[in-house]
């Protein structure tokens, strides 16, 4: 699976190498759109799945512990929030074993650090057991100068337990703030009554009067 696939590139490419079942994903609908009209057209849509949508939606559309590998380049960069629901979403949809494959783009004093000594992206850490980080090159397009770009790589194996513990609290939560049903009254809790007057007492319901049946005259 790749996180932040765009028009499915690299999906597609190891589709055409020979993998059975690839995934990508993307928030970018109009990206998703022609990465699925290449696939068509490069008669691999039999292979090749293409997602609308962001990683911490992961559980909407792919069973737990169903993904081998996650590609997830620069994405890093691009996450402003929930850097934690994007990762433990990654980590459920991972099988035991499966790897992470992530890379960032490193600022110009991170370039030459050792391995090691480039902080991973928050959440990593948290749902991931990773390898050091290592700074590298990765090949750009060849209308940018220079044709290359700092980046620092990590793999990382699951934590599957945290995930998992973490996200069935999440749904717990979601639960109890959800609202009653219709038909279904919320009880109101009294509120406590002012000082120096005594509590009234809830009025009391009486019972529906019963017809009296008339006998015939």
């Amino acid at each position: 699976m790749d996180i932040g696939c765009g028009t499915g590139t690299d999906i597609l490419l190891l589709a055409k190498w020979g993998f059975h079942r690839v995934v990508g994903l993307d928030v970018d609908g109009g990206a998703i759109g022609i990465a699925r009209r290449r696939a068509t057209r490069m008669r691999l849509a039999s292979r090749a799945t293409f997602i609308a949508g962001a990683a911490e939606d992961l559980e909407d559309h792919l069973a737990p512990s169903s993904v081998d590998v996650v590609l997830h380049t620069l994405v890093g960069n691009n996450l402003e929030d929930r850097y934690h629901a994007h990762f433990r979403s990654i980590a459920r949809a991972l099988k035991p074993r499966g790897l992470l494959v992530s890379c960032i783009r490193a600022w110009g004093y991170e370039e030459n650090m050792g391995p090691g000594r480039v902080p991973p992206v928050a959440g990593m850490r948290r749902y991931f057991e990773l390898s050091p980080g290592v700074s590298t090159h990765l090949a750009e397009s060849g209308r940018a100068w220079p044709p290359h770009a700092p980046v620092v790589f990590w793999l990382g194996r699951p934590r599957k337990q945290r995930a998992a513990e973490e996200s069935r609290r999440g749904r717990a939560r979601g639960a109890s703030r959800a609202p009653a049903p219709r038909g279904v009254a919320r009880r109101r809790r009294a509120a406590p009554p002012a000082a120096g007057r005594p509590a009234r007492s809830p009025p009391r319901t009486r019972r529906p009067a019963r017809a009296r049946s008339r006998r015939p005259g």
